[in-house]
């Protein structure tokens, strides 16, 4: 993960890699990636949007959005961060959660894209 590809522009809700090597991202929400690529990240807009209200500055609002081993991304209203590697953990009272990765697209992808991160795309 990222699969050679990038995990971090802010206005991105779709990532995908391709098993040939390439990289496909969409801010369209509702747009599926083109045949033989695989998604990798997905971010729900409505996240961002509300995160952009609660926590400070702009995506990923002074955290950090590409822990290759994390799948929860929050942060706090008066700052600061927090970061799970477990799906299942809910952030602590306080934090906003504005990036999820679900584990199910990281292990299928890291089966179909080329090598290993960073992948050179």
């Amino acid at each position: 993960y990222p699969f050679g590809c990038n995990d971090g522009l802010d206005t991105m809700t779709t990532f995908a890699c391709a098993g040939g090597g390439g990289c496909w991202y969409s801010a369209d929400d509702t747009v599926a990636p083109p045949e033989g690529f695989c998604t990798y990240k997905t971010v729900d807009p409505t996240e961002l949007e509300s995160c952009s209200e609660y926590c400070l500055g702009e995506y990923p609002f002074g955290c950090n959005d590409g822990l290759d081993t994390m799948t929860t991304f929050a942060c706090a209203g008066g700052g600061g961060c927090w970061y799970s590697a477990d799906d299942t953990v809910a952030p602590p009272e306080g934090f906003c959660t504005y990036k999820t990765v679900d584990p199910t697209e990281l292990e299928s992808c890291s089966e179909y894209c080329l090598g290993e991160y960073p992948f050179g795309c």
